[in-house]
């Protein structure tokens, strides 16, 4: 099961970062802009701390086999 959100967060970074390339590739003209991309950015920061968090828990949980609690 923590493997499918382990993957997940990997995903989701993906995608945000490629939809800001995306989003600084088109020059968008709308007074929104720069309040959209800060969003994205910390939406795409979030999504790789959440990905490092669940591989380092994923990690911890592959050496800790004897621990059943």
């Amino acid at each position: 099961m923590k493997k499918i959100f382990f993957y997940s967060f990997i995903i989701l970074s993906i995608c945000l970062s490629v939809l800001t390339f995306i989003i600084f590739t088109f020059d968008f003209q709308t007074p929104f802009y720069l309040i959209y991309v800060s969003i994205l950015y910390i939406a795409t920061a979030f999504s790789a701390l959440s990905a490092y968090v669940a591989y380092l828990q994923f990690k911890d949980d592959n050496n800790d086999n004897d621990n059943l609690c």
